[in-house]
């Protein structure tokens, strides 16, 4: 540990003995009495959007006295307008409020202060109080642009504050300060608008690197101090200049025996006044900006970053400071008089020096968030257990180009969203919160040169917060109007059974400009019927409907994208674009499968997919012939299931996998193959895009080179997804060597520009989907080795960072092209993960785009490949695995993401879903390689369905219930008697009964197990399921 610093103070400090002794002898006769305590503030604490026109206020536990000396007690700092704020106090009853002179500005953190001052009735003084919180911003975009470029000149350590924000001229706008050359702080003064002029520089120590404001004299305007370093004495100096109506005159020096990092502003002692926090040592401010030595800090050596807040809420600011070298932040907790203890450390990896701390979760107490070094470059979230004790929740990974975080609002929406930049990219880079702290989305924002600093506040006085990004010069840009952005309404995201007639309807968030710009904005492409669907769109009021020409396919996953080139009413352009899914609904079924035909194809089928690629509404089959011909055989369905005719399309050598899509936009569906591509004169991996003529005859088209630049390539899977949200469909595409994954972007017709990026040691199976609810198509890719899938976020560009989350899955490995699928089997709304691995498949559940364990789902032997489809069309996602047994497992979803069942069919290593006879269930094919054909299995048993106008009108209840149920039908239904069945999550009936015709009836159940059960009632309409749980 370092030697305390030695502080030299220029001018000497009178030592305050007299008032001490006098301030001693009033706690003394005082003693006997209770003192009042605070028992709730308004704002509330911490709070995250507290209105700009507040009134600041505490209740005590006891009336308090209606003196002057109460009435002066509260104090309320502002950190960039007005300082200690002129007001108007008054006391009623157990309350103390302050009414400020002016209002606070945009999105600012307020510190309030109750001193011993104020009195109860009985004389006996307060336990002083400490707290602050966050003023609301206007609704914008969140979106920065525009602005200028201001001429400071000067540079500082990229982890220290090298620029504020404040009104230092008390005109109602925030002037910039910033360290400069010269041993100076420059001043440039806002005209309002959010453009600075002026030059003065007030001089301070030499070489300052950090900066920080403040009123420390208590006299309404803000002060500022900078810390330097004297390079000849090897000193550090913290120079305090006070303000005089915008002009800086001398004040203390502080010169101190070892390095100083940086300085905090807080009042730490609850005395009404801002004290200054080292690294290394606490200075208590007597007032009137003279200060002495306090107690030592005891931070951890090397903390970079200070931030004084109120961790474990007891009404006094704590101190945090982040570790650089031992990855860590050091939280020091304060006793009320500035003196810090502890020992906490909060490992978070990464040698944090960007810091910050904000409600992030928005439960009332203090969380904070790093980041790291290039080596590490993660946002790395603490949350606070509202006692200041903090857990590490999953990082955020972003490139080194995202360094000094910022907590603010930006988008005006009440969180603290996260906004930084810095490291060696000349970008201001934002991530939204959901407002429960998990953070997506956002845009980048371009300055003027490399950034090393930010800073946030209202410049241009529209309510929103605006930032400044400092390297050469300090770059302002605005906020942009509030956000003009789409989200789907029905179906939802991520549905499980929409409506196959339904038609697909996003909501604004302001009023859509009825033009053929804003109704072509909405893209829906069917991955098996018609490509990008034809249709009308209609806009009315703040939606956007666009109804198909023709329906969905049972069972099929819709993918639709909202342009950017929709347009507000009034001419504003959608802020991002939104990409969502959903899957159509199949029919009720048992989900039993029978053997359908056989269909010969060319040598060696190794993958099948379905689509109808002749038009005529039928589901066709493709199958890529894994030979050294390289072919993919077509071959077109009779309307019911038989197949025959179709063709023989020429592709790259050895293809590995065949999918559909409409990759040139003209409503057919195209054929895409990822081949090996070794075999001959050792070439790299391919995808070959052949395009359809309408009539499932495929020609023109490309090759498109996704293997490693040199050497040899071995393709492995594909998928098709709009990546960069511009309404074409674009793939990735996994080649094992090195990890490679190409993401290969549409230009629109059919084309594309292949990138690269390396995921793991080994890029198996790949597959596309929004997992963070962004409304863009995130990247996960399966690693055999070890069992491993990589989740990478999209920045909503189409640009794939460093992975966010690294899941395991059950046994050593898998190595098939579809090992791993999405879809939403707990019905919370994201998609969670289903892969394969040792003889089991692996249910990893999505909390929030984090995946956590789930079931270990029992299957027929080692799987082999892996889907998700509503077999027996009860609204979720049922379980298809194939095995090594050359089966199917097939396990039904309860509805809430546990599998059960046992029914194993015939099959083969590779499957492929669709509803190939038209019945509106979902049937499936797998190839057999030995015999040079597909095999069809039929879901042929269709169940009547009770119209849904009715079966909504069938209850149960109480649910949950124990020893009987209420049953109440609507009379259409209770006309005839009716079948009940209970059927455990095994599939077993545990009760069946037929039931007389009665719209209100009890039924006794056996002494169930505590769970969940599904509760069949077969009526002359149809099957109505009902979900009942046992408590």
């Amino acid at each position: 540990m370092p030697l305390l610093p030695t502080l030299y103070l220029r001018p000497n400090l009178a030592r305050l003995g007299g008032q001490l002794s006098c301030a001693l002898l009033l706690f003394a006769n005082a003693a006997h009495a209770q003192a009042p305590t605070v028992t709730g503030v308004s704002p509330t604490r911490n709070a995250r959007s507290a209105p700009r026109t507040t009134n600041v206020a505490a209740t005590f536990s006891q009336a308090l006295g209606n003196t002057a000396a109460t009435q002066g007690a509260l104090k309320v700092f502002s950190q960039q307008a007005g300082g200690k704020k002129a007001g108007t106090a008054t006391v009623n009853g157990n309350t103390l409020s302050f009414d400020p002179s002016t209002d606070f500005t945009a999105g600012e953190t307020v510190y309030a202060t109750i001193t011993a001052a104020a009195q109860s009735t009985g004389g006996t003084m307060v336990t002083p109080h400490v707290f602050q919180f966050t003023t609301a911003v206007s609704p914008s975009s969140g979106a920065f642009d525009g602005g200028s470029e201001v001429a400071i000149t000067g540079s500082g350590f990229e982890f220290n504050t090298l620029q504020k924000l404040g009104d230092v001229d008390g005109d109602g706008d925030l002037d910039l300060l910033a360290v400069s050359t010269g041993n100076t702080i420059g001043i440039r003064l806002n005209n309002g608008s959010g453009t600075f002029s002026g030059s003065q520089a007030v001089p301070v120590s030499p070489s300052p690197y950090n900066l920080e404001i403040g009123d420390l004299d208590a006299d309404g305007d803000l002060d500022l101090i900078s810390v330097g370093w004297n390079s000849t004495t090897n000193t550090s100096s913290i120079s305090v200049r006070l303000n005089n109506a915008g002009t800086f005159s001398a004040g203390q020096e502080f010169v101190a025996s070892t390095y100083v990092r940086e300085v905090a502003i807080g009042d730490v002692d609850g005395d009404g006044d801002l004290d200054l926090v080292t690294d290394n040592i606490v200075l208590i401010n007597n007032g009137s900006a003279s200060f002495s030595n306090g107690a030592p800090t005891t931070l951890p050596f090397s903390s970079y970053r200070l931030e004084l807040a109120d961790v474990d809420n007891d009404g006094d600011l704590d101190l945090l400071g982040a570790n650089y070298y031992d990855d860590e932040v050091g939280v020091r907790l304060n006793n009320g008089r500035g003196i810090f203890s502890g020992t906490q450390v909060v490992v978070t990896g990464g040698a944090p020096f960007g810091f910050s701390t904000g409600d992030i979760d928005g439960d009332g107490d203090l969380d904070f968030v790093t980041t790291g070094a290039a080596w590490d470059p993660g946002l790395h979230i603490c949350i606070n257990d509202g006692v200041g004790n903090f857990r590490r929740a999953p990082n955020i990974l972003v490139n080194s180009s995202f360094i000094l975080p910022a907590l603010h609002d930006i988008d005006g929406d009440g969180d603290l969203d996260l906004v930084g930049a810095g490291g060696d990219a000349s970008i201001v880079r934002t991530y939204l919160n959901n407002g429960a702290g998990t953070f997506g989305g956002g845009t980048s924002a371009a300055m003027g040169s490399v950034v090393s600093n930010i800073t946030l506040g209202d410049v241009d006085g529209d309510g929103d917060l605006d930032v400044i990004g400092r390297g050469q010069t300090a770059s302002v840009r605005l906020n942009q109007a509030a956000a003009f952005t789409a989200a789907p309404l029905a179906p939802t995201r991520n549905a499980r059974s929409a409506s196959r007639n339904t038609d697909v309807t996003v909501a604004f968030t302001q009023t859509p400009s009825n033009t053929p710009a804003t109704q072509q904005a909405l893209r829906v492409f069917s991955q098996q019927a018609g490509g990008k669907k034809a249709g009308t769109a209609t806009v009315s009021g703040n939606t956007l409907a666009f109804n198909p020409t023709t329906d969905f396919k049972a069972g099929e996953t819709v993918f639709a994208t909202v342009t950017t080139a929709g347009q507000s009413s009034t001419g504003q352009s959608l802020t991002r674009n939104e990409v969502f899914q959903f899957t159509a609904a199949t029919n009720p079924s048992p989900g039993l499968f029978t053997a359908g035909s056989v269909v010969p194809t060319g040598t060696n089928p190794g993958t099948v997919a379905f689509g109808d690629v002749d038009g005529d509404g039928d589901l066709d089959l493709a199958t890529s012939n894994n030979n050294n011909t390289g072919t993919v055989s077509i071959r077109l369905n009779n309307g019911n299931a038989t197949f025959s005719g179709g063709s023989e399309v020429a592709v790259g050598i050895l293809p590995r996998q065949v999918a559909f899509g409409d990759v040139d936009g003209d409503g057919d569906l195209d054929l895409l193959t990822v081949n090996v591509g070794f075999t001959i004169n050792y070439s790299p991996s391919t995808v070959s895009v052949r395009l359809n003529n309408g009539s499932g005859t495929f020609g023109a088209g490309s090759e498109v080179t996704v293997g490693p630049q040199f050497g040899v390539g071995t393709g492995k899977a594909i998928f098709l997804g709009d990546i960069d949200g511009d309404s074409d469909l674009d793939f990735v595409a996994t080649s094992n060597v090195g990890g490679t994954v190409a993401v290969c972007r549409n230009n629109g017709n059919g084309t594309f520009v292949a990138g690269r990026i390396m995921v793991g040691n080994v890029a198996d199976s790949a597959v596309l989907g929004d997992v963070d609810n962004d409304g863009d198509l995130d990247l996960l890719v399966s690693e055999p080795p070890g069992g491993r899938v990589y989740v990478l976020l999209n920045d909503g560009d189409g640009n794939f960072g460093s992975y966010s989350q690294i899941v395991g899955v059950a046994g050593p490995g898998f190595s098939t092209a579809t090992g791993i699928t999405l879809g939403d089997v707990d019905a919370d709304g994201d998609l969670d993960l289903v892969a394969i691995g040792s003889q089991t498949v692996s249910i990893r559940r999505n909390e929030g785009g984090t995946f956590y364990d789930g079931q270990q789902v029992a299957v027929d032997g080692q799987p082999n490949t892996v889907a998700l489809a509503d077999v027996d069309g009860d609204g979720d996602l049922d379980l298809l695995a194939t095995t090594a047994n050359s089966t199917v497992s097939v396990r039904l979803n309860n509805g809430s993401g546990t599998f059960s069942g046992n029914q194993n069919v015939s099959g083969g290593a590779y499957i492929a879903l669709g509803d190939l006879d038209n019945n509106g269930t979902v049937d499936f094919s797998f190839p057999n390689a030995a015999n040079a054909a597909v095999a069809i299995r039929l879901n042929n048993q269709v169940l009547a369905t009770v119209p849904a106008q009715l079966a909504e009108q069938v209850n149960l209840y109480p649910n949950p219930a124990h020893q009987a149920v209420q049953l109440r039908l609507p009379a259409d239904l209770a006309r005839r008697s009716v079948q009940l069945r209970v059927v455990n999550t095994l599939g077993q009936v545990v009760l069946e009964q037929n039931l007389a015709g009665q719209t209100a009836q009890e039924i006794q159940l056996p002494k169930l197990a505590a769970g969940v059960y599904n509760v069949q009632l077969g009526t002359s309409q149809g099957t109505v399921n009902k979900r009942l749980l046992v408590n």
